[in-house]
């Protein structure tokens, strides 16, 4: 669509129809994963509150903070996890803690 026809169709939808079409659209969706704390520790059973603690202080788990909240990207969990645990581990991880 030229610039002219894009500027007069959004002069005519609503808040509602241009929210939909923000929400629809590919390039602002986030396809990453997020965890929480709680979450983290629900989605990776080798994770104690203590051992997710430790391996942030020690061996700098990727997170990040908003307020008081830890967010971990599953992506880069699952990164740290395989470059951080043995090939025993990795075979019996439900089982084991890290």
């Amino acid at each position: 669509m030229p610039n002219d026809e894009v500027i007069d169709y959004l002069k005519n939808i609503t808040v509602c129809e241009f929210i939909s079409l923000m929400a629809n659209n590919d390039k602002t969706k986030n396809t990453s994963t997020v965890y929480t704390t709680d979450e983290l520790l629900e989605h990776y059973p080798m994770f104690s509150r203590f051992t997710l603690n430790k391996a942030i202080k020690e061996q700098k788990l990727p997170y990040y903070r908003e307020g008081h909240k830890m967010y971990f990207e599953k992506k880069l969990v699952d990164q740290w996890i395989n470059e951080h645990t043995s090939t025993y581990t990795k075979r019996n991880k439900d089982k084991y803690r890290l």
